[in-house]
């Protein structure tokens, strides 16, 4: 019983010993310079655009690689004949579609805010 525990301790110290070597070594390796995408913003409607563009940008790549792992899903759900495999993958590819079109509408909804808040201006 003491060989079990002193073999699961060792495992557990050896687990945790590696995990934090490689953190130490990844953080040191290579540190990235994120630049602040928001900064040379001068006033609200451009801070708007740049937010939307931010988000724009980073969503709609995820949002195409969704629409695609739905699609593989659907075909191999139709391939197997896994009626309830091809009913959830409707049911994920409306939702990805959904949040895509949120996705687009805020986008839309942004630079009528942009535009909208220009003409103030002037």
């Amino acid at each position: 019983m003491s060989i079990f525990l002193y073999n699961r301790m060792g495992k557990n110290r050896l687990a945790a010993s590696l995990i934090f070597a490689i953190l130490g070594i990844a953080s040191s390796a290579y540190a990235l310079e994120i630049q602040n995408p928001i900064s040379p913003t001068s006033s609200f409607p451009q801070l708007i655009d740049k937010i939307a563009g931010a988000v724009r940008t980073i969503a709609m790549p995820l949002a195409i690689v969704a629409i695609i792992f739905v699609g593989f899903k659907i075909v191999a759900g139709a391939a197997r004949g896994n009626d309830k495999e091809l009913t959830e993958g409707k049911k994920m590819l409306g939702w990805v579609l959904l949040g895509t079109a949120i996705i687009i509408g805020a986008s839309v909804l942004a630079q009528v805010v942009v535009n909208f808040a220009s003409t103030l201006n002037n």
